[in-house]
C-alpha cells in the first residue's frame, strides 16, 4: 500500500475535476435563470430537462464558448429509470473540455452575456481557481512563507466558492451566494493536502507539475472495464467478491506476462510459491 505522504496530486487533474464542477454550476444556473418553466414538460427546473425549450440558450453557450477558444457539446441521452415503471428518461448531457480547452473557457468566457447580474461573482471564483492552479502548475519551488500564503489563498477561495444566499427570496434585501455544499475531494485536497505536497516538494527540489495520476487513473479504468466484462459484479459464488476476481485477474495476467519469461528454476519457485500459499489460504 503507498503511504499517504507519497501521494501527488496531478496539476492537470485538479483543472479538470475543478473545472467540471464550475462549468456544470454555470449551465445548470444559465438553464434555470433564461429558460424559466419548460414550456413543453412543465418542469420547473430545466437544468436536466431533454426538450427543445432551451435550444437557444444552448446554442448561445456554444458561441461564447467558441468565442473563448473551447467546443461545448450538448446531447440528449436515454437512461432507464429504476422506479416502478421502469421508463425511458431523457436527460441533458455535455462533455468535459481537454485541459487547455477548459483552461481558456475558465478564463476567457463572457459571464456578463449570459447572467449579467451574477457575472462578477463567478468571475470572482473563477479567477481565484486559476490563481491557484497556476501556482500548483509552475516550476517555482515554495518558501514556507508562501505555501502558507497558499494555503490562506486556498481557504479564502472555498469560502468565495461555497458563500450561502442570506435573506428572504421574497424580501428585497435577499442576497444571493454561490455554490453551497459543493466541495469535492478534489477541493478539499486542494486546500489541505496541496500545501503539504508543495512542502514535500519543495525539500525534493522538484516542481509539482512534474507528477502525473494518470497511472493511476488508467489504473481505475483498467479496474472499471474489468469490473464489467470480466466478473461477476459481486453476483457469483458466495463469498467471492468483485474485488477478489478483479485481484486474481491481475494475478494471472502478471503470471503470464513475466513469470513465463523468467528463466526456468526462477519460474518454477514462483509456481511453488503460489501453490504453497493458496494451500495456506484454502486450510
Amino acid at each position: 500500500m503507498v503511504e499517504f505522504s507519497r501521494v501527488f496530486l496531478d496539476p492537470l487533474h485538479l483543472l479538470i475535476r475543478v473545472g467540471d464542477l464550475l462549468l456544470e454550476k454555470l449551465i445548470n444556473e444559465v438553464l434555470d435563470t433564461q429558460v424559466g418553466r419548460c414550456t413543453k414538460c412543465q418542469k420547473e427546473s430545466c437544468a436536466s430537462c431533454p426538450c427543445d425549450c432551451h435550444t437557444a440558450t444552448l446554442n448561445h453557450l456554444v458561441s461564447l464558448a467558441k468565442e473563448a477558444h473551447c467546443h461545448l457539446d450538448f446531447w440528449v441521452k436515454e437512461s432507464e429509470d429504476h422506479g416502478d415503471n421502469n421508463e425511458k428518461v431523457k436527460k441533458l448531457k455535455w462533455g468535459t473540455p481537454y485541459g487547455r480547452e477548459l483552461h481558456n473557457l475558465l478564463l476567457n468566457l463572457n459571464l456578463a452575456a449570459l447572467l449579467p447580474s451574477r457575472a462578477d461573482k463567478i468571475k470572482a471564483v473563477w479567477s481565484g481557481f486559476l490563481e491557484l492552479h497556476a501556482a500548483v502548475d509552475s516550476d517555482h519551488l515554495f518558501s514556507a512563507h508562501e505555501i502558507n500564503e497558499f494555503k490562506t489563498k486556498a481557504k479564502a477561495w472555498v469560502h468565495k466558492l461555497t458563500e450561502p444566499s442570506t435573506g428572504d427570496h421574497s424580501a428585497k434585501g435577499f442576497k444571493s451566494g454561490m455554490y453551497s455544499g459543493c466541495v469535492t475531494p478534489y477541493i478539499h485536497a486542494l486546500v489541505y493536502h496541496v500545501p503539504e505536497m508543495l512542502q514535500a516538494c519543495a525539500s525534493m527540489g522538484i516542481p509539482l507539475r512534474h507528477f502525473s495520476a494518470e497511472p493511476v487513473e488508467g489504473k481505475n479504468h483498467v479496474h472499471v472495464h474489468r469490473f464489467f466484462a470480466s466478473t461477476h459484479r459481486d453476483g457469483g459464488w458466495p463469498g467471492e467478491g468483485a474485488e477478489v476476481e478483479l485481484m486474481q485477474i491481475e494475478r494471472r495476467l502478471f503470471y503470464d506476462e513475466h513469470v513465463l519469461h523468467l528463466p526456468h528454476e526462477a519460474s518454477k519457485l514462483h509456481t511453488y510459491n503460489i501453490v504453497n500459499n493458496e494451500k495456506k489460504e484454502n486450510e
